[in-house]
Parts: C-alpha cells; sequence; structure tokens
C-alpha cells in the first residue's frame, strides 16, 4: 500500500478568506458549531513552530 501525501498548510488567514465562506453551505448545524468553537483557539492551532 502506498503511503499518503503530507496534506498541503492552509494558514489561517486563507482559510478564512477563501475556504471558509465557501464552505458554510456544505456543512450542516453541529460542524458549523464546531467550526465556530474552533475560532476562539485558531492562533493558536495555526502555529507551525512548536512552542518552547
Amino acid at each position: 500500500m502506498p503511503g499518503l501525501q503530507q496534506l498541503r498548510y492552509v494558514s489561517a488567514d486563507q482559510w478564512n478568506r477563501f475556504y471558509l465562506p465557501f464552505a458554510r453551505e456544505y456543512l450542516d448545524r453541529a460542524q458549523l458549531m464546531r467550526v465556530t468553537a474552533f475560532q476562539a483557539y485558531q492562533s493558536y492551532l495555526s502555529i507551525t513552530d512548536p512552542l518552547r
């Protein structure tokens, strides 16, 4: 079985300005609630270098 390719990194700015507006149309209520809840932690989740 071949290995999986590494996923492309999407910055928080790219997600908020491009992907999220188009994705909202296809997300159900529970998914929208999760996306909204995670927005509070977006700055922490988008760190590319580990904290030391």
